[in-house]
């Protein structure tokens, strides 16, 4: 996974999100390690609450009698919030390729019809005698 495809699962706001990914390689190197370093941030936080919230419903579980604590008991949860991450963030991902192609797509028809009437305004008329 790269940064860019952390930005693209994260940024609700679909404008922002078409801005970055358009502009990315625009970017300055300082410009590029600043938002790399946000994503990657973002993630860490995000990974780290996932995280501690299993082991909280795990350590409830225990104290319930409907989960043993045992050796394996961080491992289950790194384990949880693992496969979680993968399938949110693949999910997230997916959608903004989707929503990103199709912006893209909207673009190139728009700029097909305003080229279409440009022509039409360019081409000669025809006078009728």
């Amino acid at each position: 996974m790269k940064a860019l495809d952390i930005l693209k699962a994260m940024i609700p706001d679909e404008g922002l999100k078409m801005k970055i990914v358009n502009q990315y390689d625009d970017f300055s190197p300082s410009q590029k390690l600043a938002i790399d370093h946000l994503a990657w941030s973002t993630f860490y936080n995000l990974y780290n609450e996932t995280l501690e919230e299993n082991l909280g419903i795990q350590y409830q579980n225990v104290k319930k009698g409907t989960d043993k604590f045992g050796g394996d008991f961080y491992r289950r949860a790194l384990e949880k919030t693992d496969n979680y991450m993968i399938n949110e963030f693949q999910e997230a991902l997916t959608k903004a390729d989707i929503s990103i192609a199709r912006t893209a797509i909207e673009q190139i028809m728009q700029e097909i019809d305003a080229s279409k009437k440009a022509a039409q305004k360019l081409k000669p008329k025809k006078h009728s005698n």
